[in-house]
């Protein structure tokens, strides 16, 4: 799944920058998070799924009653965690303590997502997939 070079995906988190956050769905199993985005009326919208998730921050402003649904977007960034994942782990509140588990997922590097604009997200995860959702163009006759 993450199969995405490099500079699609920094392009594709680039422009990230001029959209507005409008979704989030939260699934259990398997345990996964979607962002959706649009940019306006004119270009498709995307979205990008995170999957084996293992840490997930969510912030929004106290007075969400007086802002429009949709977020504006200012940052998101996705980084491979380069240290050690426990010592990562240890510098936020994740309460979890068996750090030294083996499981199938090892190989695969811990990645944090991260979001700021009208909210904030950040995700640890390890492994991630992009979309592209193709607004269909109406044709009269």
């Amino acid at each position: 799944m993450n199969t995405v070079d490099k500079n699609k995906l920094q392009t594709f988190l680039e422009d990230l920058k001029s959209a507005d956050l409008v979704g989030m769905s939260f699934q259990a199993n398997p345990l996964r998070l979607r962002l959706e985005f649009t940019f306006g009326s004119e270009y498709d919208d995307v979205a990008i799924e995170l999957y084996h998730l293992v840490h997930f921050s969510f912030s929004q402003p106290l007075n969400l009653e007086e802002i429009d649904p949709c977020f504006w977007v200012g940052k998101v960034e996705i980084k491979k965690i380069e240290n050690s994942e426990d010592s990562f782990l240890s510098t936020l509140p994740y309460p979890l303590q068996n750090l030294d588990s083996q499981n199938d997922m090892e190989s695969s590097p811990l990645l944090h997502l991260h979001l700021e604009g009208d909210i904030a997200i950040d995700v640890l995860h390890r492994r991630y997939q992009l979309f592209r959702e193709f607004k269909a163009e109406l044709v009269q006759s």
